[in-house]
């Protein structure tokens, strides 16, 4: 199992830990493979991780990243931007959700179905035995609970796609799993997490840290030392 495909998306692939990516990150048994500027490739890192510190039971466990070869690159002060336009492999580890093993086939049966006033859509229209059974897994969405946990999770500044279904699923306690984010609103995490009463100071002092390196990704330039 161990490198073996898991699913695929419209521009990214995602497989099961090597040994050496399961040794650096123990706790890792997916890696999200796509070619991205270094600079988004760590911002979207962090936005994964303030995502699970706040709602851990609504996002997986994003806990490595490694970027070309070996992961290594150097930081200069400066606002130069070029490199942002420069793309390099990298692999955004994370842990397996709760969630049934047929979601990730569920999601590579999808198509782009294209609806009125030119809007498309991904939709499942396989009539495979594992398709049509898992698609009433998301039949059972209680529509109500469902803007709720979006509405809550939009309060904290963490905004989900919710036309693709492909980028969530329910766990069988119930809970709905986002694997993709759409949006962070550092000001709105920031004003969530200084809520003493809803946020454990811990929890508050890890994600402010988390929103200062987001933030310091705008002021420097991030040149990876290799081209891979």
């Amino acid at each position: 199992m161990l490198g073996e495909f898991y699913s695929r998306g419209y521009h990214a692939s995602v497989r099961y830990t090597t040994e050496e990516e399961k040794f650096q990150f123990p706790n890792a048994d997916l890696a999200r493979e796509e070619s991205l500027p270094v600079r988004l490739a760590k911002k979207r890192f962090y936005i994964h991780q303030i995502a699970f510190l706040l709602f851990p039971g609504n996002f997986i466990d994003v806990s490595g990243l490694i970027i070309g070869k070996g992961g290594t690159y150097s930081q200069a002060p400066t606002r130069d931007r070029a490199d942002d336009k420069s793309f390099f492999p990298t692999q955004l580890l994370s842990t397996l959700a709760n969630v049934s093993q047929d979601h990730a086939i569920y999601s590579n049966h999808m198509e782009v179905v294209k609806y009125a006033l030119g809007v498309y859509r991904k939709r499942n229209l396989c009539g495979c035995e594992i398709c049509k059974k898992h698609q009433k897994n998301h039949d059972r969405f209680n529509f109500r609970n469902f803007k709720g946990v979006v509405k809550n999770l939009e309060n904290a500044g963490i905004f989900v796609p919710i036309d693709d279904e492909s980028d969530f699923c329910l766990t069988p306690e119930g809970n709905y799993v986002f694997f993709e984010i759409d949006y962070l609103d550092p000001k709105r995490v920031a004003k969530f997490v200084s809520n003493k009463k809803t946020v454990p100071k811990e929890t508050a002092h890890s994600v402010t840290k988390l929103l200062a390196r987001i933030e310091e990704l705008k002021r420097i330039t991030i040149t990876p030392a290799s081209h891979p």
